[in-house]
C-alpha cells in the first residue's frame, strides 16, 4: 500500500512539472530574447544619466551663493554663509571627483569653494567679504578633521574642526578643495 501511495505521488509530481514546463511562464526567465522595452514618455526620462535614482540631492551641479544662509552641496556638505560687505560677492560651491594625493581616510568630499568679487576670482582670505562655515556629517565613533588642499604648497592643511550635534564644522576662508578625513 505504501508503495502505491509513493508511486501516485511521484506520477502526480511528474505531471505537474510537465505541465509547468510546457507553459511560457516557466521558461520566461530563461528566454535568450530580450524583453520588449516599455514605452516611456520623453518627459519621464532622467535629465542626466550621471545621477541615477528617484531622489536627487540639491545642488549636485554646483551652486552660486549670493545671499546669506545655509546651503546643501549635493547632500555631502552644508555651507553657512554670512556676507559682511556690500560688494558684489558670489560664493561658488561644487563637488569634484578628483582628490589630490597626500590625504588618507577621506570620509566625505571634496567640496570646492570659489569666490568672485565684482566678477574677479578671489583666492582668499574671504573673511573680509563673508563668514563661511562648512559642515560635514560626522561619525560619532570616529574623530574627524576637515582639511584644505593648499595648491601653492601642494599639501593638505588640517583646519580647526569642531564636532557637535553629529557634524564636523570648520571655517573655510580660501578658495580650493575641502575634505572630511578620519583622524
Amino acid at each position: 500500500m505504501k508503495r502505491q501511495i509513493r508511486f501516485v505521488i511521484v506520477v502526480t509530481a511528474v505531471l505537474v512539472l510537465a505541465a509547468l514546463a510546457s507553459s511560457n511562464v516557466a521558461w520566461a526567465g530563461l528566454s535568450p530574447q530580450p524583453a520588449e522595452p516599455g514605452i516611456v514618455p520623453q518627459e519621464a526620462q532622467p535629465v542626466s544619466s550621471e545621477y541615477k535614482g528617484t531622489v536627487r540631492p540639491p545642488n549636485c551641479e554646483g551652486l552660486t551663493i549670493t545671499e546669506s544662509g545655509d546651503y546643501s552641496v549635493c547632500g555631502v556638505a552644508v555651507i553657512s554663509v554670512e556676507f559682511t560687505t556690500d560688494e558684489d560677492v558670489h560664493l561658488l560651491a561644487s563637488l569634484d571627483p578628483y582628490i589630490p594625493p597626500g590625504v588618507s581616510k577621506v570620509m566625505a568630499g571634496p567640496v570646492v569653494i570659489g569666490c568672485l568679487v565684482d566678477g574677479v576670482s578671489d583666492p582668499g582670505p574671504h573673511d573680509r567679504h563673508a563668514d563661511i562655515k562648512m559642515c560635514f556629517a560626522a561619525n560619532p565613533k570616529n574623530k574627524s578633521v576637515i582639511k584644505f588642499y593648499d595648491e601653492a604648497a601642494g599639501a593638505w592643511v588640517a583646519l580647526e574642526t569642531t564636532e557637535e550635534n553629529g557634524q564636523a564644522c570648520a571655517t573655510v576662508n580660501y578658495s580650493g578643495k575641502y575634505v572630511l578625513v578620519k583622524k
